[in-house]
């Protein structure tokens, strides 16, 4: 169970009731983060600052190109297209931008392994990532949608007809 504590939680929580987060596990683990129950530091300030509001787990697409763009010193523009190679599983591509990314000046304190494991993250993550601004608008549409489907005519005329 889980108790909603901002407006940010719901948008998160309705990104990730899709099929793709549910069958790969990360539904469970955002329930799990969100009630203390999970530890969620990746121990790299540059995955644990822009995931902190989603309990790091990578939910939106806006997060994932800015840990690219911050560890890889890459513009927003290019590392929009490396999540879009990631996505479309282009090898070559996508094997430079990891070479890139496990080899960054801004990872070298890090060990290789955990290097290797945060590109994984953002690699198994990238295909589900939904637009913020996607989410936080069809999140207040859900309920009235579904309001005004069942009650038609009470939306329309004010009272109902039972």
């Amino acid at each position: 169970m889980i108790i909603l504590t901002n407006f940010d939680e719901c948008c998160a929580l309705y990104t990730l009731d899709r099929p793709g987060p549910i069958e790969a596990g990360v539904m469970l683990k955002f329930l799990n983060r969100s009630n203390s129950e999970e530890d969620f530091s990746l121990g790299c300030k540059y995955f644990d600052e822009p995931l902190k509001e989603t309990y790091g787990i990578p939910v939106y697409r806006d997060q994932i190109v800015e840990i690219i763009k911050n560890i890889t010193e890459v513009d927003y523009s290019e590392a929009e297209m490396i999540r879009r190679n990631i996505i479309k599983r282009m090898s070559k591509e996508t094997q430079e931008a990891r070479e890139q990314f496990v080899n960054s000046v801004k990872l070298k304190d890090l060990e290789l392994t955990l290097r290797e494991k945060l590109w994984d993250i953002i690699q198994s993550s990238a295909p589900y990532c939904l637009h913020k601004n996607y989410a936080l608008g069809i999140v207040p549409a859900v309920p009235s949608h579904w309001l005004l489907f069942k009650y038609d005519m009470m939306w329309r005329y004010g009272r109902t007809y039972e």
